[in-house]
């Protein structure tokens, strides 16, 4: 595997698990060196010590990294780029069945050739159409801010 560096964005829980609220979320930002798949111990020491629950992964995860954090609700980032968005949400829909990716909770929608917010509009009429043909049935929520707005 080729060595990367992955940036996530989390946020904890703003109570602990009985529902006692402790104040306000926190929320950090951290890079995940996955030259090797699993995430470091620093990183589940963060995630313990902020009783964090939720990751968002803007990189180019595997569905074999996104395995190794069980125990997170995790959001992906998906760039829409018209050569490789359709193969992606196929290939996404046969490894969340092959490694049960259940807590997989959602699909972000990226500008294509960007990590994050860009400022730079999507491309709605490709995610249209793989809307149209159905290509969303049975994968988590996919979230796009034009949708939100309708």
């Amino acid at each position: 595997m080729a060595s990367c560096s992955i940036p996530i964005l989390a946020a904890a829980s703003n109570s602990t698990r009985d529902g006692n609220s402790r104040g306000a979320a926190p929320v950090c930002f951290h890079r995940w060196d996955c030259s090797s798949i699993c995430p470091s111990a620093p990183f589940w020491d963060a995630a313990r010590s902020l009783n964090l629950r939720h990751v968002q992964l803007q990189g180019h995860e595997s569905a074999e990294q996104v395995a190794e954090l069980r125990g997170l609700t995790v959001l992906k980032a998906i760039r829409v780029d018209p050569t490789t968005f359709g193969p992606e949400i196929e290939q996404w829909r046969r490894d969340i069945q092959r490694l049960k990716l259940t807590h997989l909770q959602g699909f972000v929608l990226d500008t294509a050739g960007s990590i994050g917010g860009s400022g730079i509009a999507n491309n709605w009429e490709l995610i249209a159409l793989h809307r149209k043909r159905g290509d969303f049935v049975g994968l988590p929520p996919i979230i796009g801010r034009r949708w939100i707005d309708r």
